[in-house]
Order: structure tokens, then C-alpha cells, then sequence
């Protein structure tokens, strides 16, 4: 009877193992520097990242995170391998698919990584007052509706969105970046109806889009003032309205 019991738990251990994993979502704060695979935390998780630290978060190119938000304490070094989030068809009120704050924060991009949001929050948030600089060999595709797919919040008015829609200082020093909006935002800098903060660009390839009347790289649709500074680099954006880039020196 033992070795019947011992039979039947192998064969259905073996079918189990047919079947893929489903990743369980599992909240977490990164206290301490390090390597830490996406895998871990799964879908429909927020990830804080502590003040300070230097950390890598690891995906891979055949999964797809969704329901995920990654939460950046000021100060972080953050480097992107093969990380895909996909937030696009969460409704309203949502945050960010990566929020930085502060000063001093630095994304290096490693592998190809992909960072989708809905709900007029951009693919990565960088807020009034906020300092991120972008970097690294690897590529990123960001993409938002209705905020910058890299920079501010939208404005609508009309649905629960953050108070705060300002943009702080973007500068890009290397990486490849593909950006895509919707909902009259910048590609990079404001959402729609907000401005798009300072944006410099210094080395990297650029491509990508605004929507309506949102700047490829500048202010959002009914947004001003942005100010924008390209130094190096390849870049190649348009708008809905064909605006490539708006600056004010």
C-alpha cells in the first residue's frame, strides 16, 4: 500500500511539472543592496525600494508582469534587466509602473526592458522636484495614456488622478528608448495638461511619439514652459500635431 501511495504522489508531481507556474503576487520592500529577480514578487505587487540603495532588479525576455509597481525611495541606483511590466489596462486611480523621488537617482538600462501604464500615470514617474538620470547599454520601451511614457502624471480633471502632474529634471546620457503615449501626453516630459519640466539629452538613441498635441520630447497638450536641451545623442520624435520637440531656452 506504502509503495501504491509513493507511485501515485511521482505521477502526479509529474503532471504537476507539465503545467507553468503562475506567479503569485507577493509585496515587498528592498532594504539592502543587491540582485533581485522580478520573479519573486510576481504580479499584482508594489516593490519599494529603500533610499540610497543600489540594486538590480532581474526579469526575463519571455514573461510579462502585470499589476506591478516598482516604488523608488531618493537616491536609488536602479538598473533594469529584461524587466516587462505591462499596466496598461488597469483602470484608474493607479500609480506609476516606476516612481523615483528626490535627487540623486540614476536608471541604467541592461537587456531589453518594457514599462506600460494606464490611468494618466507615466512608465516612469519623475515628479516635481525630482532628479533621474537614464543610462546604460541596454534598451527600454515606455509607454503611457495619458501620462508622459517618461516623466509627469496627466491632468484630466475628470477622473481621480495625483494632485501633483509637475515634472522634475530628465537627463539622458545613454540607452536606447522607445517611447509611445496617448491621450495628448509628451513621449518624454508632461502628461496631458501639465508641463514638461527640464529635459536634457546628452548621448542615446531616442524614438517615438506624443500624442494630439503632447511634444515627442516637451510639454503635454495644454501644457508650457518645458525646457528642453539636447547636447548629443540621435533623436527622433513626433506628435500628433507634428511638433518634434518644444523647448524654451
Amino acid at each position: 500500500m506504502k509503495k501504491k501511495i509513493i507511485a501515485l504522489v511521482t505521477v502526479l508531481l509529474m503532471v504537476l511539472s507539465l503545467f507553468p507556474m503562475v506567479a503569485l503576487a507577493a509585496d515587498g520592500s528592498i532594504t539592502a543592496d543587491g540582485t533581485y529577480a522580478l520573479s519573486d514578487y510576481g504580479n499584482d505587487s508594489t516593490i519599494t525600494i529603500g533610499a540610497g540603495l543600489t540594486v538590480t532588479l532581474q526579469g526575463d525576455a519571455a514573461t510579462t508582469y502585470t499589476s506591478v509597481y516598482i516604488v523608488c525611495g531618493a537616491g536609488v541606483k536602479l538598473t533594469l534587466s529584461n524587466v516587462k511590466i505591462d499596466n496598461l489596462a488597469i483602470p484608474p486611480p493607479v500609480p506609476a509602473a516606476l516612481t523615483f523621488t528626490g535627487t540623486g537617482n540614476t536608471l541604467t538600462l541592461a537587456g531589453e526592458s518594457t514599462l506600460r501604464n494606464g490611468g494618466y500615470q507615466p512608465g516612469v514617474r519623475v515628479s516635481g522636484g525630482t532628479e533621474l538620470t537614464i543610462d546604460g547599454d541596454g534598451k527600454l520601451y515606455a509607454h503611457s495614456a495619458g501620462g508622459a511614457a517618461i516623466g509627469g502624471a496627466g491632468n484630466p480633471g475628470y477622473i481621480t488622478c495625483p494632485d501633483d502632474s509637475t515634472v522634475g529634471a530628465i537627463t539622458i546620457n545613454g540607452g536606447t528608448i522607445r517611447v509611445g503615449t496617448a491621450n495628448g501626453s509628451a513621449g518624454i516630459g508632461g502628461g496631458y495638461n501639465s508641463s514638461g519640466g527640464h529635459v536634457t539629452v546628452n548621448s542615446g538613441t531616442i524614438t517615438g511619439y506624443g500624442t494630439f498635441d503632447g511634444a515627442g520630447i516637451g510639454d503635454g497638450q495644454k501644457g508650457s514652459g518645458c525646457h528642453v536641451v539636447i547636447n548629443g545623442g540621435t533623436v527622433t520624435v513626433t506628435s500628433g500635431s507634428t511638433v518634434w520637440v518644444t523647448a524654451r531656452a
